[in-house]
C-alpha cells in the first residue's frame, strides 16, 4: 500500500518535466510590514515583500514609476561627457562613424537607436554593422575593423559588445579610429583601451543602476546626445523636438530590454514601462509589420509578447541567416518594404523552431545515454551555433543542470551555455581561459570557442568546477510560491492589481498562487496536437455545490490520462484572463500539482 501511495504521488508531482520540485514558499511578511499600508490588498503587500518592495518609497516608484524623475542622468556615467564630445566633434566634421551592434534583438534594437540619433543630429556619415553569427562570431573581429581603417572611419561606437575585445580595440586606436565602448556584459580582468568606455558594471564607474542591457546603454547615449544639443539651444521647439524624438526612442528599447531577459525592475522597469506605451502606438512600419506578423495586437501589447512573439523573430534573423534582415525591417520607411522583411523573419523563424526542436531531441538522447554528470557537454556537426543557446535553454529547464552544446565546423568548436542560478558560467569560462580561444557572456547564458584539441582538457576542468560547486540538492529544481490563498481571493479585484504590477519578466515575475484541496470536476485534452491539458476544479468542500474554475496546463496534456475525476490536488498558478467571443472570465494556469 505505501509502494502505491508513493507511486501515485511522484507521477502526480512530474507535471511540468522529468524532474521532482521542491516548492519554495516566501517568507511571510511580518505584521508590522502589513499594517502599515492599510490601501492595498493583503495578498499585494505579501507579493511586494517577496520581491524586496518593502519600504513606502520602494512601493510608490514601482507602482506609479516616472519617467523624469525615475531615469538616472545619463551623464553620471564617468566618460559620457567624454564620448558625447567626440561624436559632435564627428558630427560636425562629417567623419566617418560605424555603429557595431550585437546580432540579437538586444544588439539590434541597440544600434539602431544609435544609428537613429546620430542621423537625426545631422550625421551623414554614419551606418551600422553587425557580424555574421557564423562566420565573424561575437564582438568585434579584426577582418571587420581592418576594413573600417581601409575606408578611412574616424570613430567606431560599439553597442551590445567591445567589454571584452582588448587586442581588437587596442590596434584601431593606434591607428587612428577612436573606439566608444557601450556595453552591459561581463568585465573581465583587462579593459580595452577604448577612448571613452560606457558600462554599467565599470568598478570605475558610480551609476546608479547596474542592469540595463545593451539598447538601455544604447539609449543612454542617445539621451545623453540628445539633451547636450538641447541645453546649448535656446530654441524651444527645437528642445520639443529633441525630447520628443528621446522618447519614441523606447519601443526599441523595451524590445532590447525584454528580449535580453533583463531584470524589470529599477530603470529598466521604468524604460520598459513607457516604452510598452510607444510600442501599443509605434510608428515604426517595420515594427508594426513585425507584430502584425506574428499574431498579437497594436494596442494590447505587453512584456510577454515583446519575449514570445516579437524578439524571437529578430533573434531568427542572426540565428538562421544574418542580422541584417532584422535590422532593414525595423528601420524601414515604407510598409510594403516592411511587411516583405516581416514574412521572410516569419519564415525564419519557423525554421529556427524546426531546427531546435530537433537539436534538443538529440542532445537529451545524448545525455541520457550517461546522466551521471552535474552538467551535459556535447558537440555535433550538424548542430549551428546560431541555435544552439536555444536548445541549451530547453534542455536545461529539463535536467536543470548546466549544459553546453556546441557546433564543430572547420577546426573549431563553438558553444552556447546555459545554466542553473547556483553555478556562473562567466566565472566557471575565466578559471578555463587558458584552453579557449574566446568567452564572454552573463552568469547564466554564455558562448565561447575552442579547438579541438582543447576539448578534453576544458572537459575535465569544467567538470571539476561543477562538481566543486554543485551538489544532488542543486540539481532539484526549486518552484517558488508568493502566497497561499482560498478561492474567495481569486477575483476581478485581485486580477485588476496584479495588472498594477506590470510588467512582468524576470526580476519581477508574475506572481505565483497555492490554492489546497481542489477537486478535479472535468479532464480535457485540447488543442490542435492535443497537448494541452485543460480542468475544472472546485475547492473540495463538504457541501454539494462550489464555485468552479477552470485550470488551464499548456504543453500537459500527455498527463491527463493519469488525473481522474474525483481527484483532489494542490495547485500552484497563475491567475489569467480567457477572452473568447467577447467573454471574459478568469482562469487558473497551471505551473504544478501535486495529488493528495
Amino acid at each position: 500500500m505505501e509502494f502505491q501511495l508513493a507511486y501515485q504521488f511522484s507521477w502526480c508531482i512530474l507535471i511540468l518535466n522529468n524532474l521532482t520540485k521542491n516548492w519554495k514558499f516566501c517568507p511571510k511578511a511580518p505584521a508590522v510590514f502589513l499594517n502599515s499600508f492599510p490601501e492595498y490588498p493583503e495578498i499585494i503587500k505579501q507579493i511586494l515583500y517577496c520581491r524586496g518592495i518593502d519600504t513606502e518609497a520602494k512601493i510608490n516608484e514601482f507602482f506609479n514609476p516616472d519617467y523624469d524623475q525615475d531615469l538616472f542622468d545619463p551623464f553620471l556615467f564617468l566618460e559620457m561627457k567624454k564620448a558625447v564630445r567626440r561624436i559632435f566633434q564627428a558630427i560636425k566634421k562629417q567623419e566617418k562613424i560605424v555603429v557595431y551592434g550585437d546580432y540579437d534583438a538586444d544588439g539590434v534594437t541597440g544600434a539602431l537607436i544609435v544609428l537613429n540619433t546620430l542621423k537625426f543630429l545631422g550625421s551623414q556619415q554614419a551606418r551600422f554593422y553587425l557580424p555574421d553569427r557564423d562566420k565573424e562570431g561575437y564582438g568585434l573581429n579584426k577582418s571587420a575593423l581592418n576594413k573600417f581603417l581601409k575606408e578611412k572611419v574616424k570613430l567606431l561606437i560599439t553597442v551590445d559588445c567591445g567589454v571584452s575585445t582588448v587586442e581588437e580595440v587596442q590596434i584601431v586606436q593606434k591607428n587612428g579610429m577612436d573606439v566608444i565602448i557601450t556595453d552591459h556584459h561581463a568585465i573581465g580582468p583587462k579593459l580595452p583601451p577604448a577612448f571613452a568606455m560606457i558600462h554599467a558594471k565599470n568598478p570605475k564607474d558610480k551609476y546608479p543602476f547596474q542592469e540595463l542591457t545593451g539598447a538601455g546603454m544604447a539609449f543612454k547615449l542617445a539621451q545623453a546626445l540628445l539633451r547636450s544639443q538641447t541645453k546649448n539651444k535656446t530654441d524651444k521647439n527645437h528642445s520639443s523636438l529633441q525630447i520628443a524624438f528621446e522618447k519614441w526612442l523606447l519601443d526599441l528599447t523595451a524590445v532590447g530590454t525584454v528580449a535580453d531577459c533583463a531584470d524589470l525592475i529599477g530603470e529598466n522597469r521604468t524604460l520598459v514601462k513607457y516604452g510598452l506605451i510607444v510600442l501599443n502606438k509605434t510608428a515604426r512600419p517595420g515594427l508594426r509589420a513585425l507584430i502584425q506578423q506574428s499574431g498579437a495586437e497594436i494596442g494590447k501589447l505587453n512584456a510577454w509578447h515583446i519575449g514570445f512573439q516579437i524578439a524571437p523573430r529578430i533573434n531568427a534573423a542572426g540565428r538562421m541567416d544574418h542580422a541584417n534582415t532584422a535590422f532593414y525591417l525595423l528601420g524601414a520607411k515604407k510598409i510594403k518594404y516592411a511587411k516583405k522583411m516581416a514574412q521572410k523573419l516569419e519564415r525564419q523563424n519557423k525554421s529556427r523552431q524546426d531546427l531546435v526542436k530537433r537539436i534538443e531531441t538529440e542532445a537529451i538522447a545524448e545525455f541520457q545515454k550517461n546522466n551521471k554528470n552535474f552538467f551535459f557537454l556535447a558537440k555535433n556537426k550538424n548542430w549551428p551555433i546560431g541555435v544552439c543557446g536555444l536548445a541549451a535553454s530547453r534542455i536545461v529547464e529539463k535536467i536543470n543542470r548546466p549544459c553546453f552544446i556546441c557546433e564543430e565546423k572547420k577546426g573549431i568548436i563553438k558553444c552556447s551555455g546555459r545554466s542553473i542560478k547556483k553555478f556562473n558560467l562567466v566565472k566557471a569560462l575565466q578559471k578555463c581561459a587558458k584552453f579557449l580561444e574566446n568567452f564572454g557572456g552573463h552568469s547564466q547564458a554564455a558562448g565561447f570557442a575552442l579547438k579541438p584539441l582543447a576539448w578534453e582538457k576544458f572537459y575535465a576542468k569544467i567538470k571539476e568546477l561543477v562538481q566543486k560547486d554543485l551538489n544532488l540538492k542543486d540539481l532539484t529544481p526549486t518552484l517558488t510560491v508568493d502566497v497561499k490563498i482560498t478561492a474567495q481571493a481569486i477575483s476581478w479585484k485581485t486580477f485588476d492589481w496584479l495588472k498594477r504590477m506590470e510588467p512582468f519578466g524576470m526580476g519581477n515575475p508574475r506572481p505565483r498562487f497555492l490554492i489546497k484541496n481542489l477537486r478535479v470536476e472535468e479532464i480535457k485534452i485540447i488543442g490542435r496536437d492535443k497537448n494541452h491539458l485543460k480542468l475544472k476544479v472546485c475547492e473540495n468542500k463538504k457541501s454539494d455545490s462550489c464555485r468552479i474554475f477552470d485550470a488551464i496546463g499548456f504543453a500537459l496534456g500527455s498527463f491527463g490520462e493519469k488525473i481522474k475525476k474525483g481527484k483532489v490536488i494542490d495547485l500552484i498558478f497563475e491567475l489569467d484572463v480567457n477572452e473568447w467571443n467577447g467573454r471574459r472570465d478568469l482562469q487558473l494556469k497551471i505551473v504544478d500539482l501535486k495529488c493528495r
